[in-house]
């Protein structure tokens, strides 16, 4: 029975951290779209974390685009 409770918890506690890893990487999917790059540079960033969601967040929190100062 301990094992099947300890088994239950594992699983509760993969599918949050996994829905918290989505939200993060549509968030920074969204911020991309808002940033001042080129076209081209959204679109590779983008691509980049839907298909490359782990290493590619941990990416872009370093040197992905940068949201800018809105101009006047």
């Amino acid at each position: 029975m301990d094992s099947l409770i300890q088994n239950v918890y594992a699983q509760v506690g993969g599918g949050c951290c996994s829905f918290i890893w989505i939200g993060l990487t549509i968030w920074a999917m969204v911020h991309t779209l808002g940033s001042r790059a080129s076209a081209t540079v959204k679109v590779l960033w983008i691509l980049g974390l839907w298909f490359f969601p782990w290493c590619g967040l941990i990416l872009w929190l370093f040197v992905g685009p940068r949201q800018g100062r809105p101009e006047y």
